[in-house]
């Protein structure tokens, strides 16, 4: 039951609607301002669980016995550079060191070993392959038509005042002009010649093809 109010205190029926309202926003301010007070206070005690003594230094971890032992890091040799193999080649062909210009095809760089078998009365467990001799494909030059021509029409005329074998070269190159590769040719014979076929129906780029011999590679 309601008990009476002693004289001079303070009696809650008195209180307007404005007055009850006054006080409700009152109680609530200082209660949201103790909250606020002690959200911040815990949240700082644990920043400060966290975070370590900026003065107070920290223990290395202790190792593992158990861990397996990791190998030391082994410094990786340098990349090696690279270098074009050769997909875009042009061709140098020279007869006793004169060169007789470009060529954009070769064809025919191969050699060929004989073999005769002879089966032996007893042995029946293989066949001997012997070789007998080694023979040499003919060479065919491509390119288009350049005055370098004039230095192979030169050179095959060069058959007629007398039968002359020269040593030649025939050097592959990349697009910028270092070597890939070179062959050694003993004993070369020009073969035959082929030039450019002018036909104004037909308008094509005008090569020559040239084909020499040889007796073998030199070392």
């Amino acid at each position: 039951m309601y008990s009476a109010v002693p004289a001079g205190g303070f009696d809650p029926r008195e209180l307007t609607d404005f007055q009850l309202d006054e006080l409700v926003h009152r109680i609530i301010g200082r209660v949201t301002r103790l909250v606020r007070t002690e959200l911040r206070m815990d949240r700082e005690r644990v920043g400060r669980l966290r975070d370590p003594a900026p003065d107070r230094p920290t223990r290395p971890p202790r190792p593992n016995p158990r861990a397996p032992r990791l190998a030391p890091p082994t410094e990786r040799p340098p990349p090696m550079p690279r270098q074009d193999p050769g997909s875009t080649i042009w061709f140098t062909l020279t007869i006793d060191g004169e060169s007789l210009g470009y060529f954009n095809g070769c064809e025919g760089l191969s050699s060929h070993v004989e073999v005769e078998q002879r089966q032996e009365g007893g042995n029946n467990g293989f066949v001997w392959q012997l070789p007998t001799r080694v023979s040499y494909s003919n060479i065919r030059l491509t390119r288009p038509l350049t005055p370098d021509t004039a230095k192979v029409a030169k050179w095959i005329s060069s058959v007629q005042t007398g039968i002359k074998r020269p040593t030649a070269q025939i050097s592959a190159l990349r697009a910028d002009g270092s070597l890939v590769a070179r062959w050694g040719l003993i004993e070369v014979l020009p073969v035959s010649w082929q030039g450019p076929s002018l036909d104004p129906a037909s308008p094509a780029v005008a090569t020559e093809v040239l084909e020499i011999a040889h007796h073998g590679f030199t070392d």
